[in-house]
């Protein structure tokens, strides 16, 4: 299976096998390669296979996705490239094994991931990562209108917070100035 390796100044954190058709990556915990950094966005960008070919697509994050050094919305993805997302680094690898495209779609396993060890290996077919895939999309528009609603209302706090401070300066000022005048 294809696999996504984040590092970290040359250090490797971690290898996320991508087992489905869309995979996600940000500082969500609900996403596929969970990346805990202020610099990313909750769902900052996304893995997708289409045809038999991987591409990453930013998904509107604030500081946006570099492949191979060059800022991109979306591209595809090759063998061997590395996305920088802030300060880490996901190198996306098919290397791992047979590509999603081999899955067939009748639901077994192609022969060389029938051969490997049954304990560390799922077979997926292309029907069912269509399935996760449709499902992943889902929960991610539920998700994205609560996300919008709190965002809208985050100016509306921040308003009346300064309202409410801008009040409290005024009685601050008007008792003050009571003071002094009732004391001369």
């Amino acid at each position: 299976m294809p696999e996504i390796i984040v590092t970290l100044k040359g250090r490797e954190l971690q290898r996320v096998p991508v087992l489905s058709l869309s995979t996600t990556i940000g500082r969500d915990r609900q996403c596929d390669v969970f990346v805990d950094n202020a610099a990313l966005s909750r769902h900052h960008a996304t893995i997708h296979c289409h045809r038999g070919m991987f591409g990453v697509r930013d998904e509107g994050s604030a500081n946006g996705i570099f492949v191979n050094g060059r800022r991109v919305q979306g591209c595809r993805l090759n063998d061997g490239d590395e996305i920088a997302l802030g300060k880490f680094r996901l190198r996306f690898s098919v290397e791992g094994g047979p590509p999603v495209s081999s899955l067939s779609e009748a639901g077994g396993a192609p022969a060389s991931l029938a051969t490997d060890n049954p304990e560390h290996t799922t077979a997926i077919s292309l029907v069912d990562l269509q399935r996760m895939a449709e499902q992943q999309e889902a929960q991610r528009s539920v998700r994205r209108p609560v996300a919008k609603a709190r965002q809208k209302s985050a100016p509306n706090r921040t308003m009346l917070f300064a309202v409410v401070g801008l009040a409290g300066l005024v009685v601050l000022l008007s008792v003050g100035l009571l003071l002094v005048v009732l004391l001369r």
